[in-house]
């Protein structure tokens, strides 16, 4: 009795799980019959007409041109000269930096003397050069009343070194000089 049972169980799994089973996967393989062409596209592909050879090409040569009577633009890039800059440490131009020209920089409280202007009664018209020389950058006093100073000494002209700070009149401002 046993043994009935379990082949009516065993076909009933068939019927159940495995016949549905059959049905979907015969169903997608006609699926995919039906997408796929009956007979490939020809594919057409054209051959260009055959070029002659290019000749190789020559090594790169240096070349003499023909001098003009024109004077010619100067080739290639200009050497400049970068002599530094001075950024305000405090006072009231502070964190502002100020590139130093070829031809220097005054500090002053006169704009019209100066090209750094500190508003300031402490401050002389024109209280200080800063001006390169044979590659080396001076802080040249003018003769201001309140002085110029480096390191707690007053100066009157001195050679600038990188991290160098002067000190405008009475703690007025403080510029530090950087390359």
């Amino acid at each position: 009795m046993l043994s009935t049972i379990l082949v009516v169980a065993i076909a009933v799994l068939l019927v159940v799980v495995l016949l549905p089973v059959g049905i979907a996967a015969v169903r997608k393989i006609r699926a995919k019959e039906n997408t796929l062409p009956t007979r490939a596209p020809r594919l057409r592909v054209e051959i260009p007409p055959l070029k002659p050879a290019e000749p190789e090409p020559e090594p790169t040569q240096l070349v003499s041109l023909p001098a003009t009577g024109a004077e010619q633009e100067p080739q290639g890039t200009t050497l400049m000269q970068w002599n530094g800059m001075l950024v305000c440490t405090s006072g009231p131009l502070q964190g502002q930096h100020f590139p130093i020209e070829d031809n220097g920089l005054y500090i002053g409280r006169d704009p019209s003397l100066s090209s750094v202007v500190i508003n300031d009664t402490r401050v002389s018209k024109r209280h200080i050069r800063i001006v390169p020389r044979s590659g080396k950058v001076f802080a040249v006093d003018q003769n201001s009343t309140n002085g110029t100073f480096l390191q707690g000494q007053r100066i009157t002209e001195v050679q600038l070194k990188r991290g160098d700070e002067i000190v405008i009149g009475d703690n007025v401002a403080a510029f530090r000089y950087q390359i």
